[in-house]
């Protein structure tokens, strides 16, 4: 049976939805168990690894983008030959990257000490830490072609059901070798397997899926290699930024202030990081069936689609910012302990940055989706050459204040208000400013709900903290979407958002009756 893009995008969300929850669960949980059976050293070393892998990770140069977006039209028009040239031709290029990450990442461990500020006080060898990070990441490369395919193909539900359980599976042998064993080297060892059992169990899908069928033989042109190339060049370049921009802040912090200043930060990071990679897998649960639509529609009906889907991510990125700042500190202490609370300050710029990182994320997935991602690319090296430079700077003088407020600043001078430009001008042939107007509107509406959360709370004191800050939140919280449902009652794209979460809602009592 073929299914629409709608029942394809609901069916990517519910699959995303179900597994999402467990687990986050057992992730905190994997956390909780982590930092009492091991030190924030372990932390900053696992925060500052994951960006030196980012770091490594660039060979991809963006490859996963350009395949997924070469792959729409052919699965569109359902060009069975073409869709398997393709993918064979996508396999060698990343099995040639696959050896050229472990090549160089091998290559730069004589020089791991370069990256931190004093030598870690763990028990374990650093440089086995380094290699089992390594691993588990080198290892997707060999099967990353299988899980673009299912999501170009909308069934991105497939690889989500198999992380999900895979993971649940992996964070609780973690939780018990811990428990047993405080041994940071058996916890990575069981990622590494994990990570291992996740992508044979795609690939063993994608087999199964597309061994029976039987097409005819289709040689790629020279046409289509070049233009293949020609995307990776452009798109490489946005890939080096946003490792320069959004992979680099671990690796300052530890060479600048201190691993365990990295690990610190790292709690905050993981409850931010929880709910951004929630809504990124919802955003890739519907992206394909954005390029899908993008490749049969006018400007003008991906232009009202675009609008509509953006008002959605301005009322939930704003929402979850204005809920981050009003719970970190207390899930912090709550979860973690008084030694690892940090400044508001802290949490306002993380906050800030994840509402700009969410919306250019939002932009970057229509530009991807309509090829013109190779638009502006002169601007992503700008925004690099920014944060790094000021990052170093500001952090040296106030710490990880400096590197977080360094961040903001960078993307605020360059692609915040580029990228949205570059999309209406060649994606859509109009100019964007309704787009910022409502940002700025936001914004405001943001900052307003939580200071008249924050006076109306600390009228009516409570003896429990987290009740005073759930109180807090609540108040917060309905003075925001007061605030959206005053402003844009009337709009098209209210309507359009509480059409669909009428239409999500009918779906899951459907299913409850059934």
């Amino acid at each position: 049976m073929t299914r629409t893009r709608t029942q394809y995008a609901l069916l990517n969300i519910w699959s995303n939805t179900a597994g999402y929850f467990l687990n986050t669960l057992l992730g905190f949980v994997c956390r909780i168990v982590f930092v009492r059976c091991l030190t924030a050293e372990h932390l900053g070393i696992s925060g500052l690894f994951t960006n030196l892998i980012m770091m490594l990770s660039l060979s991809e140069l963006g490859l996963g983008a350009v395949m997924t977006h070469a792959l729409y039209k052919p699965i569109a028009q359902k060009n069975e030959a073409k869709v398997k040239a393709l993918m064979q031709y996508f396999a060698k290029v990343y099995k040639i990257i696959f050896v050229i990450f472990i090549v160089i990442g091998i290559s730069i461990i004589p020089y791991l000490n370069f990256f931190i500020k004093d030598p870690p006080n763990i028990n374990e060898s650093f440089e086995q830490i380094y290699l089992l990070f390594l691993f588990t990441t080198a290892i997707t490369y060999l099967f990353a072609h299988q899980s673009l395919f299912l999501m170009a193909s909308q069934r991105q539900y497939i690889v989500t059901t198999v992380n999900y359980t895979v993971t649940i599976i992996q964070s609780c042998l973690q939780i018990f070798f811990l428990f047993q064993t405080k041994n940071y080297i058996h916890y990575l060892i069981i990622q590494v397997l994990g990570s291992v059992l996740q992508f044979f169990l795609i690939a063993y899908i994608v087999r199964k899926d597309t061994d029976h069928h039987t097409v005819e033989k289709y040689n790629l042109t020279k046409v289509d290699k070049s233009q293949i190339f020609r995307n990776v060049w452009q798109l490489s370049l946005g890939r080096i930024s946003g490792f320069l921009v959004n992979g680099t802040d671990n690796i300052i912090i530890a060479k600048f202030i201190g691993v365990v200043s990295v690990g610190i930060l790292s709690n905050y990071v993981l409850l931010i990081k929880t709910v951004e990679n929630f809504i990124l897998s919802l955003m890739g649960s519907i992206s394909a069936g954005i390029g899908n639509f993008n490749a049969v529609s006018d400007k003008l009906s991906t232009s009202k689609l675009f609008n509509n889907i953006c008002f959605i991510a301005f009322v939930c990125y704003g929402w979850i910012s204005l809920a981050f700042f009003i719970c970190s500190n207390d899930l912090i202490l709550l979860l973690f302990g008084e030694n690892y609370v940090m400044n508001n300050t802290i949490c306002a710029l993380l906050c800030l940055n994840f509402f700009m990182s969410g919306l250019i994320n939002l932009v970057g997935t229509f530009m991807n989706s309509l090829g013109v991602f190779t638009k502006g690319r002169l601007v992503v090296i700008f925004t690099a050459i920014f944060n790094v430079v000021l990052s170093v700077l500001f952090g040296l003088s106030w710490g990880i204040s400096g590197v977080l407020a360094a961040t903001a600043v960078a993307r605020l001078v360059t692609n915040w208000w580029y990228q949205p430009r570059v999309l209406f001008k060649y994606g859509f042939d109009k100019k964007p400013t309704t787009y910022f107007l409502n940002y700025s509107y936001f914004l405001i509406i943001i900052i307003t709900s939580i200071l008249i959360g924050t006076f109306l709370s600390s009228v009516i004191q409570f003896e429990f903290n987290l009740i005073h800050t759930l109180s807090k939140l609540l108040i917060s919280s309905l003075v925001f979407f007061l605030c959206v449902y005053l402003i844009y009652r009337k709009n098209d794209e209210f309507k359009y958002m509480y059409d669909k979460t009428k239409q999500i809602l009918e779906s899951l009592i459907a299913r409850k009756v059934s």
